[in-house]
């Protein structure tokens, strides 16, 4: 079995985090927003501390782009549940999907069923 060491200056960074009490906030997080968006040429970017939270951040966003509550949000049915409340809490209207193509992964939509699922405009 191969063995590893964690550096000592890793060590000492995740002790004073872990001391400060704010590991999903404070200015290690901040320093690494800044280093991410650098890296993939962005003026910014967020973390968050879940894929949950990614999911209402990044629809919370649409909101910018025109979206207004109560639009509908399609998202497979066969998914975890919190992809359906993180689109009720941004404030549209989940609208939940089947028919999966059976060579991709059962949790992606096929898009000739949309206009099945969608309510008529």
């Amino acid at each position: 079995m191969e063995q590893f060491s964690i550096p000592e200056k890793t060590k000492r960074l995740i002790a004073e985090i872990l001391e400060t009490k704010r590991i999903s906030t404070g200015k290690y997080v901040r320093m690494f927003e800044d280093k991410f968006a650098e890296l993939i040429g962005v003026r910014e970017a967020v973390a968050v501390s879940s894929g949950t939270d990614a999911d209402i951040l990044a629809l919370a966003v649409l909101h910018d782009f025109g979206a207004n509550r109560g639009d509908e949000i399609v998202i497979p049915a066969i998914s975890f549940v919190a992809t359906g409340h993180a689109v009720v809490h941004a404030g549209f209207t989940p609208v939940f999907t089947l028919k999966p193509l059976p060579t991709i992964p059962r949790t992606n939509i096929e898009c000739t069923y949309l206009a099945f699922t969608c309510t008529p405009v």
